[in-house]
């Protein structure tokens, strides 16, 4: 099996989510931080704490890259990696963004740095999404998840 390596790349609505989150976010921190007196700075931290925990999680779980080769299948993240080993996996195929549209997020992003997380939907069940583009999807499915990428199969990995 020949190593296929793809480079993330984020497609525009997932920068336009991500960038207008990002200004809420400082500019309501900000704002609850330095403009309303009359809440005690024990209760602003704890606000600060409850919004940039989450957003901090999330930042980390960034998908950057997918390596797909003999050994399995490695998703490299801003902090650490996901390795899927090869006899885990049952089976590998090309994804339409159609087979996950309406799906419900159980846990994750909706779009701050990708779609990222746990999702649901009626024609897939269950799934781990770590996609920064609607396009060039693979599924790897194990016997008890299913996981979609941003990536490419190789000719003979189809």
């Amino acid at each position: 099996m020949t190593t296929t390596v793809w480079k993330n790349r984020w497609d525009r609505d997932i920068i336009v989510v991500t960038v207008f989150t990002a200004v809420g976010i400082v500019g309501g921190l900000l704002l609850l931080l330095c403009l309303i007196s009359e809440i005690s700075v024990a209760l602003k931290w704890i606000f600060g704490v409850l919004i940039v925990v989450p957003l901090g999680w999330i930042i980390c779980l960034t998908p950057l890259s997918l390596t797909i080769d003999a050994q399995g299948v490695v998703l490299k993240r801003v902090v650490g990696s996901l390795k899927i080993p090869a006899s885990e996996i049952v089976e590998m195929r090309k994804v339409s963004p159609e087979e996950f549209k309406g799906a419900i997020r159980i846990a994750g992003s909706g779009g701050f740095c990708g779609l990222i997380g746990r999702f649901r939907n009626s024609r897939l069940g269950n799934f781990t999404l770590n996609i920064t583009e609607q396009r060039n999807l693979i599924m790897v499915r194990t016997a008890k998840k299913k996981y979609i990428f941003n990536g490419r199969l190789s000719d003979n990995a189809d």
